[in-house]
């Protein structure tokens, strides 16, 4: 199988060469299983000290659940990477994050609004899927615009020789491998009392 290297996803998917490019996956190889372990990958590029793979906290196991995490970790690096710099930017700074779940870029860029004003409840008036992790997404996407680093989405196949999808892809598994954890690693300025209540209730059902 063809590589797709970085020339040719930045010419396929219209990223501009100035832009920041992040590979996010999440990966369940026992998806479906009651025993199911699932993990995340984060690629910012070869040894990278950024990169992230890791358990996907909590009691909720499952791919779905792993992509959205993995973006959200993305987000969450992108702003503690811009709190250290110790002479911050002026300059507006593009980021792309590379996933290939449809699902997530789809309830990310277009459905959170609808849910907001549905009450977090979606067009057949179920409770959104994993809503404390859109909630957190929302408001990590706001912190980082006001800091002047714009993040957009693009949608790569799977399995299919994108070489930095399948770098977080592998990262994935072995996360999914390691012991479970829950996340305690929140920066403050995302931290929710009340979510984090809710999401303790959920996990001790």
């Amino acid at each position: 199988m063809v590589q797709l290297q970085d020339a040719q996803i930045r010419q396929q998917y219209e990223i501009p060469p100035t832009a920041e490019v992040i590979y996010t996956d999440g990966a369940c190889p026992s998806n479906g299983r009651i025993d199911r372990r699932a993990g995340i990958g984060v690629f910012f590029g070869l040894n990278d000290p950024r990169n992230i793979s890791a358990r996907l906290p909590g009691r909720q196991q499952t791919n779905q659940r792993a992509e959205l995490f993995a973006v959200l970790k993305a987000l969450e690096t992108l702003y503690l990477s811009s709190n250290q710099s110790p002479t911050p930017s002026t300059s507006p700074r593009n980021v792309f994050i590379l996933t290939d779940s449809q699902y997530v870029i789809d309830a990310i860029t277009q459905w959170i609004p609808s849910w907001e004003v549905n009450n977090w409840r979606t067009k057949q008036n179920t409770q959104v899927v994993s809503l404390d992790l859109f909630q957190r997404a929302k408001e990590m996407l706001k912190t980082l615009e006001e800091r002047g680093i714009h993040v957009g989405f693009r949608h790569v196949p799977g399995h299919q020789g994108v070489w930095g999808n399948e770098q977080a892809d592998r990262l994935a598994v072995a996360g999914a491998w390691m012991d479970q954890v829950r996340d305690l690693e929140w920066d403050p300025v995302f931290d929710d009392d009340e979510l984090d209540r809710l999401i303790e209730e959920w996990e001790n059902v």
